[in-house]
Formats: structure tokens, sequence, C-alpha cells
């Protein structure tokens, strides 16, 4: 079975590969190579008929992307028979609820966690994405204050079931820790880099890159022009609480304070607007207090469950974007230091490290897993 794995993958046999891994998921305990080889055949093959393959026996994810993260952790639970369904609208961050959830098996046992995306998704329409949301028993809704994002979340909302319950929970991030955060018009697609290599970008990294600075001076010009440009991380915490709240004014589910008790001494996010497990699995077991009544599982099993599973689950993004060694000291963060390697594309870079890289536009490495180091 194994050697047969091996083989499709190595020639690249998708058909090969998915009857391999039919035949290992039938199993109760998959076996983590084949997992591990999924992942690496599908992002060869431009993760071909991933749409159509049934992992681990429960359900057919509906994007690839979803298949690799699963692949990733490694980890399922079967469900046997028909589930309800939970569906989770919001952005990225509903995604790592619905993966998280599945986890869970309290909840995976009785429940199908289904990401609702409000933001476009390569290849998937409008009625792809609405159709589990029409049969969903309870609705988890992301409160969203962009216009134009919030247009589609309410055309979305209005085709639950009206016997559906919906809870609204926060959408999470902050940007005190990574002051210039912004997109990176410089990282282009590639093989198996769907948005770049270096899909998360850096305002003053952009400009040293327009300037054309050397490699072996971007490091020193970065530091030099950052320490010049950059704004008091302490007052842009003060502006993430007051959106913190702001967002929570209107949500059932609140979870702003634990951020900001926990944000110092435990890693809660890889960048700006994206989460690690530990603040995802806070929200989730938040979400599913407020939700008891339509979930009928207690909160207490829920949070004791995620808690064995989250040591073993990888982090849910491939990368982590590294601080700013001058924000480290002025926020007081104490769970990482300049010294600190964190995990891009199974690397392991610092600070500097990662920097150097970004502005030289680096492409001579290969991304060696998923496992992340901070």
């Amino acid at each position: 079975m194994m050697l047969s794995a091996r083989i499709s993958l190595e020639r690249g046999n998708t058909a090969e590969m998915e009857s391999a891994i039919d035949r290992v998921l039938a199993r109760e305990e998959p076996s983590a190579d084949i997992y591990g080889m999924a992942a690496q055949l599908f992002a060869r093959a431009g993760h071909a008929r991933a749409n159509d393959l049934t992992f681990a026996g429960v359900e057919r994810f509906p994007t690839d992307e979803r298949l690799i993260r699963l692949a990733r952790s490694r980890r399922a639970y079967l469900a046997p028979g028909p589930r309800d369904v939970v569906a989770v609208l919001g952005n990225c961050q509903a995604e790592m609820l619905c993966d998280l959830a599945a986890q869970v098996p309290a909840l995976a046992r009785r429940f199908r966690f289904v990401p609702v995306p409000t933001y476009a998704v390569p290849g998937k329409t409008m009625a792809a994405i609405s159709r589990d949301i029409t049969s969903a028993v309870l609705l988890w809704d992301q409160y969203e204050m962009q216009p134009g994002t919030r247009a589609l979340r309410e055309t979305l909302r209005a085709t639950v079931p009206s016997t559906c319950r919906i809870v609204t929970y926060p959408p999470v991030g902050m940007l005190a820790c990574w002051p210039f955060a912004s997109a990176n018009r410089y990282s282009q697609p590639g093989p198996g880099f769907p948005w770049g290599p270096f899909p998360l970008g850096d305002r003053i990294a952009n400009e040293l890159i327009a300037q054309g600075v050397s490699r072996k001076d971007a490091v020193a010009r970065y530091l030099e022009l950052s320490r010049a440009k950059m704004p008091d991380p302490r007052r842009l915490l003060e502006r993430d609480r007051r959106l913190w709240d702001q967002a929570e004014e209107a949500c059932d589910v609140k979870i702003a304070e634990f951020e900001y008790d926990n944000f110092r001494t435990t890693r809660l996010f890889i960048s700006s607007r994206h989460p690690t497990n530990a603040d995802a699995a806070e929200l989730l077991a938040r979400l599913c207090a407020a939700s008891e009544d339509a979930l009928g599982i207690d909160t207490s099993l829920v949070r004791l469950q995620l808690s064995a599973v989250l040591p073993d689950t990888p982090e849910h993004a491939a990368v982590s974007v590294p601080l700013h060694p001058d924000v480290i000291e002025r926020l007081g963060i104490e769970y990482c230091d300049s010294t600190t390697r964190y995990a891009w594309f199974g690397n392991a870079w610092t600070f500097e490290e990662y920097i150097e890289r970004y502005i030289a536009r680096d492409t001579d490495w290969q991304a060696r897993g998923w496992g992340a180091t901070a």
C-alpha cells in the first residue's frame, strides 16, 4: 500500500494515488504518510480532482486548499451517517474555525461545519458558495464593517432557513504587532504558491524594492527606514482595542478582552489578520457556548477535547510573519525576541533573514512542509 502510494506520487498518477488513499482511508486510523503524500500530490498536480475526493469517508470538501490543510493536520474523525450543517460565514477565519471544529469529536460526529466565504474564491460561483447555507441548522455569522463585504454577507445570510439559529461573532486581527502590514504586489503566484512566495506584504520592504536596494544592504536599510517611520505600537494597540470594541457591540460572541490580556505571553496571531490555533480555538469555544441550545453539546466537553487535539494540530497557515524587534520591545512581547525563528512554508527564518529574502525577492528556496516554528 505505502509503496504503491509512493510510486503514484513519483509518477504523478492522480488516479492511482486516489485509489491508494481511498483504500487507506477506509480504515479508522488513516496513515499519516498517506496524508502527507496526498498534500504533495495535489500541490504538484494542480490539485487535480480534489473536489471529487471523498476524504476520510466523511464529506466532500469544497476546495482543494481544505483538502491540503486537512492532509497537513493528519487527523480525521469518521462520522458515518447524515449530519446537520453548521454554516460558518466570514473571511478565511471561518474556514479555520471549520477545520478546528472537525478536530473535535463531540462536534464532528454530529455536525458538518461548512465555511461560507465572504470573499472571492477562484473557481467558485455564488451558487456553490451558498449551497450548504440553505440547509443549515446553525449559522455562525462574522460581523463585517466593510460596505462591499457587508452587502455580500447580507445576501448570503438571507438564504438561511427561517428556523436556523444565528450567532454573530467578530473578525479578529491585530495591526499593532505589524504596523507596516500591506499588500505585496511583488509576490507573484507560481507552482506551490497560489498567492506567491511572500503573500503577506510589508510597506517598508515594498518601498525598498521599488528603490532597487541591494540584497547586502536590505536589512540595514529596512531597519533604518522602518525606525524612522515607525508609529507608536502602543497607540496602534489603542486603535485596535477601539476597533475590537466597535465590532463586538454588534456581536453575540466577544473575544477582545481575552486577546488583549494574552497577546504578550501567547502567540495569538501569525499576521495582522490571521489568528493562530490558540486564538481560533478560544473563539470556537465561545461560539459553542453561545450556541449550546442549538448544538446540544456542553461547552466544557468542547474545551476539553480542544485542549487534547490542539498541541498536535499544525497551524492553519503555512507562514508566520516575523515581528519587528522594536515592536517586541515597545509592546512587551514575551513569547519571542530578535533571534526567534518563524515558520515560512516549512522553513524557519529570523526576522532579518525574512526581510533580506523578501526585499531580494528571493525564490531560491523550497517549501519544506507545513509545521509552524513561532
